[in-house]
């Protein structure tokens, strides 16, 4: 069964495998691009004479960039290590980190709201300028001191999509609302309104499944847990199901 995976450039060699190792035939399209931010700026402001009790990764692209610089592993050396998703975590512990917690749902909100922290303890939060302020708000409420530090952000890539790509798919995946409205972009109106008639949109957590909602696709239930493997193994079970 063919699917088209509408993600990150970075993430195609792991989503390809995880759809062939579920009985997919997978076409990647990239929706969106990264782009590194200028952070000298903000780093200084929050490296000045702090100490974190805790780095929180809310993406493996932020673990990654982070890893890169050595100004910031040095300074969070000692800080105990969060990670929103088993993925992030996966990657952190293959470089050698300790990872302290992982939240029962994958999201940042969750995160802040589980975060073994006590008051008045700072935390460094390592993300994309793409996510909302909702976690350090609710760390705030917790009495706990946060610093967000946006490393990049997501673009829409411009290069227009050959419909001829995405025919004949029955199932579109989807890890973010920015990356249903990327897939969008790169497609003509006619394309993408062909498109809609026959797929089906499949998505990591439910804001990503509203966006698709919104934008005119069928959805499949979400995956109990918002990583791409539980989306996959979701997905060959209802194949084998004959109910896709």
């Amino acid at each position: 069964m063919k699917v088209i995976i509408a993600s990150i450039g970075s993430n195609r060699g792991r989503l390809i495998t995880l759809a062939k190792r579920n009985g997919f035939d997978p076409v990647f399209v990239s929706a969106l691009k990264i782009v590194w931010l200028d952070i000298s700026k903000e780093l200084a402001g929050c490296l000045s004479d702090a100490v974190y009790s805790w780095a929180i990764f809310a993406s493996t692209t932020a673990a990654s960039l982070f890893l890169g610089h050595d100004r910031l592993v040095r300074s969070l050396k000692g800080a105990r290590v969060a990670a929103v998703g088993s993925g992030t975590a996966s990657f952190l512990r293959r470089r050698g980190l300790k990872v302290d917690f992982v939240p029962s749902e994958y999201t940042t909100e969750r995160l802040a709201e589980e975060l073994p922290a006590d008051p008045g303890s700072r935390v460094l939060i390592l993300r994309s300028e793409d996510g909302s302020h909702r976690a350090e708000e609710m760390l705030i409420t917790r009495g706990i001191i946060p610093c967000r530090l946006d490393l990049y952000r997501t673009s829409f890539v411009d290069r227009p999509l050959k419909s001829d790509r995405i025919q004949g798919a029955k199932i579109v995946i989807f890890g973010s609302s920015k990356e249903v409205m990327g897939l969008e972009n790169r497609l003509s109106i006619s394309g993408i309104s062909e498109f809609k008639k026959s797929a089906i949109a499949a998505s990591i957590g439910p804001l990503t499944r509203d966006t698709a909602m919104k934008m005119g696709y069928r959805v499949i239930d979400i995956p109990k847990a918002y990583t791409y493997r539980s989306l996959f193994e979701l997905l060959g079970e209802l194949k084998l199901e004959g109910r896709i």
